[in-house]
């Protein structure tokens, strides 16, 4: 057959890590924005806001499990992943809300005949070099007790888009930014993403999912909260928590006011209009939540108060980063509405290594978001700071209302403030045990993410 070639210009966060020098580089997950370049539209701003409820979680959160949470693992605070059967094959995938297709490495790999070829091939290709391409196939998926028959995926043997442990991206995302959906379409086959799929089938489910993630810079440790169609428990508060209506219905982006930092409430101050990929509503900043980043992005402005007036701090324009102490504290809250947001500060920083009279270095988890496309990308250095709820509405079953978000705060300002010596000097210990002279891998995970313009390359047959 011929093969036709469509390439799509995809305006994308988070789409690959960029890594100081003598360290690894691959990916990170998601494909944060939509299938359109060079777009920007004025949206009225529409959110249903409530008193918020107080807080009950404090920021140590010792028990964060849920008796209908789906297992998952937290890989240093930057990769959380699960485990999908796809065929009867176990595969660790990262759990991604910046994207919404399903891609595996299939190298060494054998599926049954249940397993159908549809003989259209799409690739993705990171601005990194690194790339998922293969063909795409059709296979029973599970995860956790959901099951989806004849599910797509893109099966990409010897992928180097992979990362740590993991075998792939599973992408939970709005169905709007499914590569595969839009390859399919018109095809006999279907490319309707998992998270669709799934609110499909199981029709008695509510069509959300939630998250709390869990905190542990020095190790593999269970990934926290996250179920499908209900809350988890001890966690109902959020239902009482504000409706945050999506700016677009491609990507889970709200409009939020600013942040305080440091005692400074700060409004204004975003990317200039012509770089926002959507126009917010007057006075208000954009902002991204994504599973699939580790780190998170703020306007200059933002990061700069945060940072600059450290004692020693120091901002490496080719790194795009700030270096600090590792005994900074930063107090930043993100603010929405009425309501703050605290981030605590062991979130703010990240062990970086050792200088060569054997002190640590560490770096700042937040960095520009100039060419980003939104003011805010708010990974999981934001995320583990609250519960989550990413309702699907109508981008799931058209009878049912707006699609939204909803936040709760887990994080005790005034007991992170004080515990982050403790957890500092933890993470320390940890990294100066696995020997200096070994790239350590909590040292190097935070990702420098940039929104940029990728190619996104689909051979169709």
């Amino acid at each position: 057959m011929d093969l036709g070639l469509l390439t799509t210009i995809v305006a994308a966060a988070a789409l690959h890590q960029i890594w100081p020098a003598a360290m690894p580089s691959g990916p990170s997950a998601s494909l944060l924005f939509f299938v359109l370049s060079g777009w920007a539209v004025q949206i009225p701003f529409r959110a249903e806001l409530s008193s918020a409820p107080a807080n009950p979680y404090p920021s140590s959160r010792s028990n964060l499990h849920s008796r209908d949470a789906i297992p998952f693992s937290n890989l240093y605070d930057v990769d959380y992943v699960a485990n999908i059967l796809v065929d009867g094959q176990s595969f660790e995938v990262q759990l991604d809300t910046g994207s919404s297709d399903l891609w595996i490495d299939t190298t060494d790999v054998t599926f049954s005949s249940e397993t159908t070829d549809t003989h259209f091939t799409a690739g993705i290709r990171y601005l990194d070099g690194t790339v998922a391409t293969g063909d795409i196939l059709l296979s029973s998926v599970s995860l956790g007790q959901y099951m989806v028959h004849n599910q797509s995926f893109i099966s990409a043997p010897g992928s180097n888009a992979t990362f740590l442990s993991d075998k792939g991206i599973l992408g939970i995302g709005p169905p709007s930014l499914s590569v595969l959906f839009n390859n399919l379409d018109g095809s006999p086959y279907d490319g309707t993403p998992f998270m669709n799929n799934v609110f499909q089938t199981y029709q008695n489910e509510s069509s959300f999912y939630t998250f709390l993630l869990s905190r542990s810079e020095v190790g593999i440790t269970d990934g926290g909260i996250f179920t499908i169609g209900e809350l988890g428990s001890h966690n109902e508060s959020i239902s009482q928590a504000p409706k945050l209506s999506l700016l677009v219905d491609k990507i889970w982006m709200i409009a939020v006011d600013g942040a305080i930092i440091n005692g400074q409430s700060i409004t204004g101050n975003g990317i200039p209009p012509k770089l926002q990929s959507v126009i917010p509503p007057s006075g208000k900043l954009t902002a991204v939540f994504d599973t699939g980043t580790g780190a998170a992005l703020a306007p200059p402005y933002y990061v700069d108060a945060m940072y600059k007036d450290i004692p020693g701090a120091q901002y490496s324009p080719d790194d795009q980063f700030y270096y600090v102490p590792c005994d900074s504290k930063v107090n930043v809250s993100v603010v929405v509405g009425t309501n703050e947001y605290p981030v605590h500060p062991i979130d703010t920083t990240v062990f970086y290594n050792f200088d060569d009279d054997g002190l640590p270095v560490c770096i700042g988890a937040w960095r520009y978001s100039t060419d980003s496309g939104q003011d805010f990308l708010l990974g999981d250095s934001f995320l583990r700071n609250v519960y989550s709820v990413f309702n699907f509405g109508s981008l799931a079953r058209a009878e049912d209302g707006a699609p939204y978000l909803q936040i709760l705060s887990v994080t005790n300002a005034d007991q992170a403030w004080a515990e982050y010596d403790s957890l500092n000097a933890e993470r320390i210990a940890s990294a100066r045990s696995s020997g200096a002279s070994t790239p350590r891998v909590g040292a190097l995970l935070l990702p420098t993410v940039m929104a940029l313009f990728c190619t996104v390359t689909l051979l169709v047959t």
